[in-house]
């Protein structure tokens, strides 16, 4: 029996296999690195009011890492304030929320920042 949809290759793609690099401000200093990470989205912000009709011009990324990298790379869990690059346009993003998810993972959106 032929198959009525196409499944794109990508939906079989691995997850946690873009490279982020990341750069965290702690008591003892800068610390830089990159972790394997999946990008979900990014692009423009949410807007806040849809009811106004604007459009945001905020630029937002949101990843997650698995929980051992980051440990790994750092002691202290994600905060907001660390700094993210992306991998696909360069442009660099400061975390905004980072809460953990299920599975040992951290879930991390962030606003793009000047560098």
């Amino acid at each position: 029996m032929p198959m009525t949809f196409h499944i794109p290759e990508s939906a079989f793609a691995p997850f946690y296999d873009t490279p982020v690099a990341f750069a965290a401000e702690r008591p003892d200093g800068t610390h830089r690195g990159t972790l394997a990470a999946c990008i979900f989205d990014e692009g423009y912000a949410e807007v806040f009011d849809e009811s106004s009709g604007t459009s945001s011009r905020i630029r937002q990324i949101t990843l997650e890492v698995r929980g051992f990298d980051w440990n790994a790379a750092l002691s202290t869990p994600p905060q907001i304030g660390d700094r993210f690059t992306s991998p696909t346009t360069g442009r660099e993003y400061a975390a905004s929320e980072v809460k953990p998810t299920v599975g040992e993972a951290w879930s991390i959106t962030a606003r793009e920042v000047k560098p």
